[in-house]
């Protein structure tokens, strides 16, 4: 098998220079096409689908090795049939084949589709009938034998019977409809030194093909940046350093997109880890998670192709079954600064969000910090002072793949040792590290690709009362002492947390709010996991020496040599980095240019930070097609 499947059409070689074609021919029926190998198993399906003129048709591919068919849903099953040279496909009841440009000659086991039956030239020893089931053989017979164009005929040759497997083109009164099974990822196992195989991946086809067009929702505010209702289901906005992780803040207010730790997954979620505010006026307490689930159902709701931000995810479900949440967002959208407003929270005081990441023109070291900050500008318009306190859960989440769910809250196959510990960094820095005690040794000799540390940080002021849950595994748990008069009592759990678990830890800031003013909360996420590795195609484990090839490293590693170095140079310049970022934003969005354009334009600006990109340890800034 090729170890590259762009280089499975090797049609000819002229000293060391090899030319490699750029198609495969693909041939249904009568019908012919071509199809370039580098297009996504997505767009193939599509074509093949128009081919046949049936937008729900599936399809399979032969193994060649076993003779046992597979289902082509994704990607990595389409190259690996590229890479192999020859191979089968089929929607049940029809013969497909997918011919590599310039393959060497398949053997005996080449299926092809002539004219809906056998033809002369055609040396197939089995295809596939309308049942999907091995429906015969076909050897060396002629165009002739099956001149009647039926979908099935035979004819005796001395002891040899020819049978013509498959129905003349557009036929297929079989094809299946599986707009209703679209396979999930499952759990990956791990095998030898692998790091992980998923045996199956998401076929991201659309899954409204076919279907009526469901009527259009226009954005009534789209024009001032803002969204909210029916716009914010499929609102994502990814916020990191250039090439370095990123976490988004999503549509319903929480954060998703969890792709911190080196590894790229679009649906990665960390439960566990959210914004929550505990308001007292007069005695009678109110708390919130600043979290709505009014978009949760998706009754009626046809994505479009290849879109999974509307997904979401268990563990934010289960959280607001569990806690209160509020009942609507709005988000205003400048990036790379992300407002969020809470209308109708129920609470005695108004709260407004506002997440950004260091961003600023012709600084690309000042905008590669591993940190989001988020501020909370809490107005009391009452008659009465309010006591606030803002809380931050966060699960440690050292020594997750990226990939494999946490299931249960704080359940992986990868955890294990995980530890929360107390920071503070000067007066006005208090944090909670999160870190994995497994993962590295003391002295620093050995390193796993996982090992790194995460960080929520509180910036206080004077008269700030700062409060902890160091380690607890009940979000109900915590949420009753956050929400009673005195507050988090103890540190929690003790110790390392036991193989297969981890650890929430909880951070709050508490401050009187006097009446008719408002006061800004400010706090900071940041992460430094050092250990980049072409974990593509390649095995991945533990590193005993950080200079093997496979290794890529980070860039900001470079720069920071710990988690405590980035929230303090954050801290140190945090005024400027505002100041810059604020007016970048607002040099593009105080434009005459017309909206459409601004935001456009401004969007281009996330891929930089997001997995599409990685700024590896050699100052070399590398993107995945994307």
């Amino acid at each position: 098998m090729a170890s590259d499947w762009r280089k499975a059409g090797v049609v000819g070689q002229s000293g060391d220079d090899e030319f490699v074609s750029d198609s495969v021919q693909v041939t249904i029926g009568t019908n012919t096409l071509w199809i370039d190998r580098r297009e996504r198993w997505v767009r193939v399906q599509r074509k093949l689908r128009s081919v046949v003129s049936r937008p729900d048709a599936v399809f399979l591919f032969i193994n060649q090795d076993d003779g046992n068919q597979d289902t082509i849903y994704s990607d990595s099953t389409w190259r690996e049939a590229l890479e192999t040279g020859t191979q089968a496909a089929s929607s049940s009841g029809l013969s497909i084949t997918l011919e590599v440009a310039g393959a060497p000659s398949a053997s005996a086991n080449t299926v092809a589709s002539q004219g809906g039956c056998c033809s002369s030239s055609t040396n197939l020893s089995s295809s596939v009938g309308g049942s999907g089931s091995k429906s015969g053989s076909c050897s060396g017979s002629s165009s002739a034998s099956c001149k009647d164009k039926k979908s099935s005929c035979t004819e005796k040759k001395g002891a040899k019977e020819t049978v013509c497997c498959h129905p003349i083109a557009n036929e297929f009164g079989n094809v299946r409809d599986v707009r209703n099974q679209i396979p999930t990822m499952e759990q990956p196992t791990v095998t030898g030194d692998e790091c992980y195989k998923c045996e199956k991946m998401f076929d991201t086809s659309y899954p409204g093909e076919g279907l009526p067009v469901p009527p259009k929702i226009v954005n009534p505010t789209l024009d001032q940046y803002k969204y909210s209702g029916e716009a914010l289901r499929c609102c994502q906005l990814p916020l990191g350093p250039i090439g370095g992780g990123v976490i988004a803040v999503a549509g319903d207010g929480g954060l998703r997109q969890w792709q911190v730790v080196n590894e790229v997954n679009h649906n990665g979620h960390v439960p566990g880890s959210f914004w929550a505010i505990k308001a007292e006026v007069g005695g009678k307490i109110t708390s919130k998670v600043l979290q709505s689930d009014a978009l949760y159902e998706h009754k009626g709701f046809v994505p479009e192709f290849a879109v999974t931000d509307h997904l979401v995810p268990p563990g934010s479900v289960d959280l607001l079954k569990r806690l209160p949440g509020v009942p609507a967002v709005e988000i205003t959208a400048k990036y790379p600064v992300v407002e969020v407003d809470y209308p109708g929270s129920g609470l005695p005081v108004d709260v407004h969000m506002t997440a950004w990441n260091p961003c600023i023109p012709m600084d690309e070291k000042s905008s590669g910090v591993p940190v989001i900050v988020f501020t909370f500008d809490v107005t009391n318009s009452g008659s009465a002072d309010a006591q606030v306190t803002m809380l931050n859960s966060q699960q440690n989440f050292v020594g997750w793949d990226g990939l494999s769910e946490i299931t249960s809250g704080v359940y992986n196959r990868n955890y294990g040792g995980n530890s929360n510990a107390l920071l503070h960094l000067n007066d006005n820095l208090t944090a909670i590290d999160f870190f994995n005690t497994s993962l590295s040794d003391p002295d620093g000799s050995d390193y796993d690709i996982h090992d790194g540390h995460f960080c929520t940080c509180a910036v206080t002021q004077d008269q700030d009362k700062v409060t902890s849950l160091l380690q607890y595994y009940s979000v109900e748990s915590m949420w009753s002492m956050f929400d009673s008069k005195d507050g988090f009592i103890g540190n929690g759990l003790p110790g390392p947390s036991p193989l297969g678990r981890t650890w929430n830890g909880a951070l709050g800031v508490t401050r009187v709010v006097p009446a008719n003013s408002t006061t800004t909360f400010t706090f900071m996420l940041a992460w430094h996991f050092p250990h980049r590795a072409t974990n593509w195609r390649q095995p991945c484990g533990t590193y005993r020496s950080l200079q093997l090839p496979i290794y890529l490293g980070n860039f900001y590693a470079t720069l920071y040599p710990d988690v405590k170095s980035v929230l303090q140079d954050t801290l140190n310049k945090l005024p400027d980095y505002q100041r810059y970022t604020f007016a970048f934003r607002d040099c593009m969005f105080n434009s005459t240019l017309p909206w459409q354009l601004i935001d456009s334009a401004a969007g281009r600006v996330s891929p930089l930070r997001s997995p599409t990109c990685m700024w590896t340890a050699d100052a070399r800034l590398y993107a995945f097609e994307g």
